[in-house]
């Protein structure tokens, strides 16, 4: 692979194919969508909170987390209740069936990672994640971002 082998847009986008048939299959037997699983995530583990600040953790563009929170708001999964200090903001929270759902894709979430980290110890999967985490952090407060490199 040469400098391939290092390249981390380049493999992110080769672990991402290799990893689509299985986020498919999961998605598939929990008939949802790739996008609410991480609305419904951010929603769950922050009850409250606004469709702007659900947009900003799953980087989406606001009408994108909008149309999402609709389709779950009209499925029962996801109640809008106005913020009474500022009438624009919707807090969300999870319904009794939208956190019964949350759970079934936690679990299934977790015997996917456990079946993808086969073989792979607890340390290293750990520290696989946190630099995920610090160069998307990087990222995320424009640092990371060069615009076109020659």
């Amino acid at each position: 692979m040469g400098q391939l082998a290092h390249d981390l847009p380049f493999r992110l986008r080769t672990l991402q194919a290799l990893l689509r048939p299985d986020g498919q299959a999961l998605i598939d037997a929990l008939g949802i969508e790739m996008g609410e699983v991480g609305v419904l995530s951010v929603i769950g583990q922050n009850p409250g909170i606004s469709q702007n600040d659900v947009a900003t953790a799953v980087v989406l563009k606001k009408s994108a987390v909008t149309k999402i929170v609709s389709g779950l708001e009209e499925r029962g999964l996801v109640a809008r209740q106005r913020v009474s200090q500022d009438r624009r903001v919707n807090a969300l929270t999870l319904t009794t069936d939208g956190a019964a759902l949350l759970d079934r894709i936690r679990a299934a979430t977790r015997d996917l990672n456990d079946h993808l980290f086969e073989g792979i110890p607890d340390e290293k999967r750990l520290a696989f994640f946190d630099i995920i985490d610090k160069v998307s952090d990087r990222l995320s407060r424009g640092n990371g971002t060069r615009g076109n490199a020659a």
